[in-house]
């Protein structure tokens, strides 16, 4: 049976890249959507679904 929907992709994050992302979501000044956006790729890479879960 075909799947449905968006085909899956592979995040692959450095850990310059997490680190980059943990300080935006860390920050204080960083616009709201920037750090939504940086948890939702750190729970990705985590294989969480849920927000603010960590590794």
């Amino acid at each position: 049976m075909a799947r449905r929907g968006r085909p899956t992709v592979r995040v692959t994050i450095s850990p310059s890249e997490r680190t980059t992302l943990e300080q935006w979501v860390r920050r204080r000044t960083t616009a709201q959507g920037l750090a939504q956006r940086s948890q939702m790729i750190s729970g990705v890479r985590c294989g969480s679904i849920e927000f603010g879960d960590r590794c």
